[in-house]
């Protein structure tokens, strides 16, 4: 998997003295109509995870150490930090999906 952090979310993460970042997922088991899996939301957060027992891949680009769900799974094999919003900012991602691997 390819990760590319857009220089502007760069910037903010470092004048917030911020460089860990963890992306998770919550994900329904079961949701939707036919009992497929349903992606419910991102979660970001600015420190390392608490449980990582391989749960997540390690990124280190632009002095930032980036753990990413491994549950996400690229729709391309690129995905993308930036930042979102004009008043209240926060890091959003592109490229991504569900995997329900509990299902396969």
């Amino acid at each position: 998997m390819n990760l590319t952090v857009e220089p502007v979310l760069n910037k903010w993460l470092s004048a917030k003295n911020r460089d860990i970042i963890t992306v998770d997922v919550i994900v329904s088991r079961g949701g939707g109509c036919c009992g497929g899996c349903s992606f419910v939301e991102t979660v970001i957060d600015y420190k390392k995870p608490k449980d990582d027992q391989g749960k997540y891949l390690l990124f280190n680009k632009d002095n930032l150490s980036i753990y990413i769900a491994k549950v996400l799974e690229k729709k391309t094999d690129h995905i993308t930090l930036y930042l979102k919003g004009s008043l209240f900012k926060r890091i959003a991602l592109k490229g991504y999906e569900a995997d329900c691997s509990w299902k396969k």
